[in-house]
């Protein structure tokens, strides 16, 4: 595979179309998030993001120093120490949980040559938990850390050995992706 960054970013962009992110939306995933990133104080980390997004009575940016005492009033607990609207814009901010289809039955073609020649169109169709798995797929690094899991999944749907496109003689060059 030569350009595997070309072909998923086409495949993403395809696929932004027709799903939306899930985001975190309440402290307890948020924690979880800091503890998996590696911090150590999963409070800090959320009160720094907190700054330029959680506001006072007033309606003002509180402070780094507010956001965490109010972590400390509140026995800074999970659940704890963010109002649920600040809470829901930092995970706004933060990376996406999943992303679901906008609709239950999605289609991707893919377009492009083997060899430097015309290859007919590449079309699967997805539906219900098969669609959510694929969408998910498209945004997940996948075992080769590129998402390119999702492009096996079509291929494997049109009918031909997922590795048969990827290498060799009959790799496929993706030109274009369409989603619907």
């Amino acid at each position: 595979m030569h350009n595997n960054n070309g072909r998923i970013d086409k495949l993403r962009a395809a696929v932004d179309g027709i799903s939306k992110p899930v985001y975190m939306t309440d402290l307890g995933q948020i924690a979880d998030y800091y503890r998996d990133k590696g911090e150590k104080d999963w409070k800090s980390a959320t009160a720094r993001d907190l700054v330029g997004i959680a506001k006072n009575r007033k309606g003002e940016d509180m402070s780094y120093r507010n956001i965490r005492r109010r972590f400390e009033a509140r026995g800074g607990k999970e659940g704890t120490g963010g109002s649920k609207k600040d809470i829901a814009a930092l995970g706004q901010n933060l990376p996406a949980t999943s992303h679901v289809p906008t609709q239950n039955t999605i289609t991707v073609t893919v377009r492009g040559t083997v060899g430097g020649k015309y290859h007919s169109p590449v079309t699967a169709t997805f539906s219900g938990s098969d669609a959510i798995a694929f969408v998910n797929e498209v945004y997940s690094p996948g075992s080769s850390g590129t998402g390119m899991n999702a492009y096996q999944m079509i291929w494997d749907d049109y009918g031909v050995d997922e590795d048969l496109f990827e290498d060799g003689d009959y790799e496929l060059e993706v030109e274009g992706v369409s989603a619907s």
